[in-house]
């Protein structure tokens, strides 16, 4: 009875352990495992290159230094690589391209954010501007490392391998916007990026201080430049071809540049108060809408009407956050 007994405890014990196990194997497979960002530049482009077809190889620069003299000096980075896609034309010397520019793009990082922002400070001087319509690269800034994309490559192009790399790094990037002589970016120029990444742009009304209805452009104090667009998504409420503020109803967006942040801040402030629902004054009469989602940035102030979904207000703003290179602020 007793060796029945102990046979019987023995089954139990074993069936008990078994099972423990296989639990204990189930929950650990079920916990999350921990995303930890690329040890290394070389190392996130591989990533990268999984994530993305278009990438034909990565260069990992190996040793002391680069080309440039670069890689530990103060200022400089820490690892850096570079990748060629397949869309560029390659023609550059493979043990050189930097002689020749970039076939795809480079990801420098950084030991610490004051070494990465003395190198962004550095790309964005004039000493690296060799292209006739700006910079010949788009070039995204995280906390401690930089992307550069080739400019052969077009801005929707450029902006899924942003996206990508925000992913790879587990970080959002701001993107650098470039203009030359001719100084900050227009709301004209914004809005035909924009037009290029959003198909529900349909079209756009650009102001000037003869048409602007509320006649602040060009004053001081007010945007030096504005432009209405239209959602094609959005049943528009008005059968003319009047324009919000002619008319006072919005149907898709408006972009307002300034010259000041002062000017903006202001502007931003009015809105806020007096428009929520909104009461527009054209002249010597007003029109009432509801809510409108509205972005400030330092110099720009992005408005859209009531009728876009969050959804869509959301891709609107990422997008232009991205085209103006600074991450807007949500009223």
């Amino acid at each position: 009875m007793k060796k029945k007994k102990l046979v019987i405890g023995l089954i139990i014990l074993i069936v008990t352990i078994s099972f423990g196990c296989q639990t204990g194997e189930k929950i650990l497979k079920a916990l999350p495992t921990e995303v930890v960002r690329p040890a290394s530049a070389s190392d996130a482009l591989d990533k990268l290159k999984e994530k993305d077809s278009n990438i034909t190889k990565v260069i990992c620069w190996i040793g002391d230094t680069n080309s440039n003299g670069e890689r530990y000096a103060i200022g400089g980075y820490s690892s850096k690589a570079d990748f060629s896609d397949k869309r560029v034309l390659e023609t550059n010397d493979v043990e050189k391209p930097w002689e020749y520019g970039l076939n795809g793009g480079s990801l420098e990082y950084f030991i610490s954010k004051d070494s990465c922002n003395k190198r962004y400070e550095q790309l964005k001087s004039a000493a690296f501007i060799t292209a006739p319509e700006g910079l010949n690269q788009y070039i995204f800034k995280y906390d401690t490392a930089i992307f550069r994309v080739s400019y052969d490559l077009s801005l929707e192009n450029a902006l899924k391998y942003q996206s990508e790399m925000d992913e790879v790094l587990l970080e959002k990037s701001v993107q650098y916007v470039y203009k030359g002589d001719s100084g900050p970016i227009t709301a004209e120029e914004a809005i035909i990026k924009l037009k290029e990444l959003n198909s529900s742009v349909s079209k756009y009304i650009v102001y000037t201080e003869e048409s602007d209805p509320l006649m602040r452009l060009g004053r001081t104090g007010y945007y030096t430049s504005k432009v209405e667009f239209y959602d094609s998504t959005v049943k528009r409420e008005s059968k003319t071809k009047n324009s919000y503020e002619e008319e006072g109803v919005l149907n898709g967006g408006i972009l307002e540049i300034y010259d000041s942040e002062r000017g903006c801040e202001n502007r931003c402030k009015h809105i806020k108060e007096n428009i929520s629902p909104e009461t527009v004054t054209v002249k010597t009469k007003e029109y009432s809408q509801p809510h409108q989602y509205i972005y400030k940035y330092k110099k720009a102030l992005f408005r859209l009407c009531s009728s876009i979904s969050r959804e869509q207000a959301a891709e609107y703003k990422k997008q232009m956050d991205s085209i103006l290179g600074e991450e807007s602020e949500v009223y």
